[in-house]
């Protein structure tokens, strides 16, 4: 009982542990960084050690974007910003957001150095939505960078005794899979990586053979695999502990994998723009703890930009060690809420916010004003014990408009109709969607096992179809 406490306590500040470890080597390694700290490397640091730390690097940072970035180096020139006038780490609200629209524009005007300089390149949309592409270059320094955190962000929930299957996809050079892989051997783990190509049976046998102890993968996947497992297969006697999944996890789902696996589950929030992983939940579960060795955050109000010291707002980060494509106050356009207290785990010095429910690009605006979004579905529909995914689509003309659920179960349910629309109507949260004169009954249909997956969707569950 002993050793498990003791193991629990490490989880618990591993990630608080590994960023002071961080700071106490830069202070190290650097005279200037050092004589800001008094001069000594302090034994325990507290929030203001972890703060000077941010000015220091965010005061390197600006210096190397003036020099070496021509996008930042006329957004200085043309806001009469001079780095040296950053002095605070309030100075900073002094320079403009950097949209997603100028990474957009022309990426290669934020590359610094040459493209000899760089070891991995991604090209890649917002939330596997359809639109203009962004580019972002990393160096091998920013790989490493990336892989380490990788690794720091496993051992939250992994032990080095641990298998963990990658459920991920994989075939570019460099791609999530093989930096998280090198992650978790880095922290002395075995890695499987067994991609998204394989079927749920496929997926269980390797489980099996290599004794998974952890899965990480996307969310939908895995959730499907479970469906898909579930009546066949006694999941809870396998030896998983954990399953870690990335993008938005619903309430509901939470507690259904957690039930059927009989394990933990953790969530992971990543962001292609700042290095993949950002942040992730500790066994507390309220919340996540972001990487602020290499990322500096700020919540705004997404409408007027004041800077927000609680509540719900939009996700702001700057990139303070990235060489190849450094980003300075850039917009993400995914909201969450900043929590100010101290975590339940322990981690006193950690900052934190929590799940990311609402992307800006998401959201669809009904005619009578009401917003929705993916997530405000997912909690109603992922209720269904016996769902597997849903798609959404809004139509409308002449001033009426419709949603279209098209749903995917497993079995053959003659009532599952009935109890979406009940789910739906019963739900407060969307009363006031069916409540609106121009509303007409939703459509619901349903799709066999896998039908879903054949229509061959992006991962956005709410298209917009309505007429001009």
């Amino acid at each position: 009982m002993a050793d498990k406490k003791k193991r629990e306590d490490l989880k618990r500040v591993y990630l608080e542990e590994w960023l002071h470890d961080k700071i106490r080597y830069e202070a190290l390694g650097d005279h200037d960084f050092r004589a800001s700290l008094g001069g000594k490397i302090p034994e325990r640091l507290t929030r203001e050690d972890v703060e000077r730390y941010h000015l220091f690097k965010l005061r390197r940072l600006l210096a190397y974007v003036h020099e070496n970035s021509s996008f930042y180096r006329d957004l200085f020139e043309k806001h009469h910003i001079r780095p040296s006038d950053i002095v605070s780490l309030a100075d900073l609200a002094k320079i403009p957001f950097t949209d997603q629209a100028d990474l957009v524009r022309n990426p290669n005007r934020f590359l610094c150095g040459s493209h000899g300089d760089i070891a991995r390149v991604t090209t890649f949309t917002t939330s596997g939505t359809t639109g203009p592409e962004k580019r972002v270059y990393c160096t091998d320094g920013d790989i490493e960078r990336i892989i380490e955190f990788m690794g720091a962000g496993m051992r939250t929930v992994t032990e080095k005794e641990d298998v963990v299957q990658i459920m991920l996809p994989s075939g570019r050079l460099s791609n999530q899979a093989d930096l998280l892989e090198q992650g978790v051997l880095k922290i002395g783990a075995k890695a499987v990586k067994t991609g998204l190509n394989l079927t749920s049976e496929e997926q269980l046998e390797l489980i099996k053979k290599h004794g998974t102890t952890v899965i990480f993968g996307v969310s939908s996947p895995v959730y499907r695999m479970t469906q898909e497992l579930k009546g066949v297969h006694a999941l809870d006697g396998l030896g998983v502990k954990t399953i870690f999944l990335t993008s938005f996890l619903a309430d509901a789902q939470r507690e259904y994998l957690r039930r059927v696996w009989n394990c933990d589950v953790h969530s992971h929030y990543g962001l292609t723009e700042m290095g993949l992983a950002v942040a992730v939940e500790c066994h507390a579960h309220d919340g996540y703890h972001f990487n602020e060795a290499d990322l500096l955050l700020e919540i705004i109000d997404p409408e007027t930009g004041r800077i927000l010291d609680e509540g719900e707002g939009e996700l702001v980060f700057t990139t303070l060690t990235r060489q190849g494509t450094p980003l300075i106050r850039y917009r993400t356009n995914d909201i969450a809420h900043l929590i100010p207290e101290p975590c339940p785990c322990g981690a006193a010095t950690l900052r934190r916010f929590g799940p990311v429910k609402k992307r800006r690009e998401l959201i669809v605006r009904l005619s009578g004003g009401f917003l929705i979004y993916p997530s405000l579905f997912d909690e109603v529909l992922y209720g269904l014990t016996d769902l597997v995914d849903y798609d959404l689509r809004v139509t409308g003309t002449g001033g009426r408009e419709r949603l279209h659920f098209t749903v995917e179960t497993i079995g053959q349910d003659p009532g599952i109709r009935d109890r979406v629309r009940q789910l739906l109507f019963h739900e407060p949260a969307l009363h006031p969607v069916f409540a609106e004169s121009t509303m007409d009954e939703p459509e619901i249909t349903v799709v066999p096992p896998g039908g879903i997956l054949q229509m061959g969707r992006a991962k956005k569950k709410i298209i917009d179809e309505r007429a001009a």
